[in-house]
């Protein structure tokens, strides 16, 4: 849906691509293809995009406390993994009733559930297949 939207807005397949890869935020990537359809400032756009984009900022914080004992390396790959409530409902939510101090992650799970591929890959295919949707089939209305 976001490749579609991207290209729906105006943006080359190849920019809405880019703004996958950029903006690693679902809403960001529609806001933003939103705006560039009504050929909002740039500033208002980047304003947007990262005003949708706070609430990483609490699932971060949240997080941190199980995350610590990994690498930098492992903390900066994972960034790819957060991507919605549901991930951080599942990681830190359910915990917080067992123990006062942050549970750790169970060994190696970080390694697991490569998120950031199947989304990019989908971005890619709406952004690429997306505009040879025959109008004729109303994907857009119920």
């Amino acid at each position: 849906m976001a490749g579609v939207a991207a290209v729906g807005a105006g943006m080359t397949p190849l920019q809405g691509i880019a703004l996958s890869f950029f903006a690693f935020s679902g809403i960001a990537q529609l806001v933003v293809a939103q705006l560039v359809a009504v050929q909002s400032p740039i500033a208002v756009t980047l304003l947007a995009a990262f005003v949708v984009s706070l609430r990483f900022l609490m699932y971060s914080a949240a997080l941190s406390p199980h995350l610590v004992h990994l690498t930098v390396r492992w903390r900066v790959l994972l960034t790819y993994r957060m991507t919605d409530q549901v991930r951080y409902g599942r990681e830190v939510i359910r915990r917080s009733g067992r123990t006062r101090s942050p549970p750790p992650l169970a060994p190696l799970r970080h390694r697991h559930h490569p998120v950031g591929l199947p989304w990019q890959a989908s971005v890619v295919a709406g952004a690429i297949l997306g505009a040879q949707v025959p109008a004729a089939w109303s994907l857009d209305s119920s």
